[in-house]
């Protein structure tokens, strides 16, 4: 495997040249070796083959002596890279390789697309489709699974078939609260019980400032005669967004006004709780005065 994932070549060493692949989706590799010749030849499928190319994609021939083969190594650029070899068959023919019977290929998984794609707001739903094809039978089933830790995906949603190849999620992943980060996978089956799953995506939720909306914004016309106060009621409703968690916002009225939240008791201060990102109960209506002399 070259350093970019997207090639393949064959060699006692690091390779001068790869065959280019295309990283997330299913790769036939069919490595032989000729005894008498010494030479290895390399042939990389996107569909199941039908008979034995003429023409091998790549080979090397090796130099030195042996009498048997010790080992055959995979071996990718790097650890961070994500290889994922779903069998090894040995066999001394080409058809005893490559026959059809257990040598079902899995679906293919291409082309994963979200949306929204980015900038995605705590309220807002996420759906998923992908392209998913099967190059020896038929799809019968294509799932997501989602959660929000990685490796941890124990939410699914079906996936059905659209125009073309594309399947797209029945339902949206759900909206999250800011700040996580949703994590997600497809899993496609064929009609022989081939099983392929999607490297594992993710997005994460804007982080939004919190906020408090009042309407109306100002309040005015506060006044009474002497000694005869206190002012009329006037009110205004309170709302919060975004926040994280729980707990509270602190309410305080300007000096010579008294709030309340019930037009009965009254406070210079009162505290509001919230959870879920928002005020509770929202929207809060608020009451205030002007106190009494």
């Amino acid at each position: 495997m070259n350093a970019t994932g997207d090639g393949i070549g064959i060699g006692s060493s690091a390779p001068t040249s790869y065959i280019p692949i295309t990283a997330g989706q299913t790769t036939l590799v069919v490595a032989k070796l000729d005894y008498a010749t010494k030479e290895s030849s390399l042939f990389v499928f996107n569909s199941f083959p039908t008979t034995e190319p003429v023409t091998a994609d790549a080979s090397f021939t090796e130099t030195t002596n042996y009498s048997n083969v010790g080992s055959l190594a995979l071996r990718q650029y790097s650890g961070a890279q994500n290889v994922v070899v779903d069998g090894i068959r040995v066999a001394t023919t080409w058809a005893d390789a490559i026959a059809a019977g257990g040598g079902n290929l899995p679906p293919t998984i291409a082309n994963i697309i979200q949306s929204p794609d980015a900038d995605i707001l705590p309220t807002e739903t996420v759906s998923v489709s992908a392209d998913v094809t099967d190059s020896d039978g038929t799809v019968a089933s294509v799932e997501l699974n989602w959660g929000l830790s990685s490796g941890n995906l124990s939410n699914s949603i079906n996936m059905s078939l659209g125009a073309g190849n594309t399947y797209t999620t029945d339902t949206d992943i759900p909206a999250q609260a800011g700040g996580v980060t949703v994590y997600y996978a497809i899993t496609a089956e064929d009609d022989l019980g081939g099983v392929k799953t999607s490297p594992e995506q993710s997005y994460m939720v804007l982080l939004l400032d919190p906020a408090l909306v009042l309407a109306p914004t100002s309040l005015s016309g506060f006044e009474y005669a002497l000694g005869e106060g206190p002012s009329a009621v006037q009110s205004y409703e309170i709302s919060g967004f975004n926040f994280v968690g729980s707990g509270s916002v602190d309410v305080t009225a300007p000096a010579s006004y008294e709030i309340s939240v019930d037009n009965q008791f009254w406070f210079n201060s009162l505290i509001l709780q919230y959870a879920d990102g928002e005020l509770i109960a929202q929207p809060r209506t608020m009451y205030v005065r002007m106190k009494p002399d």
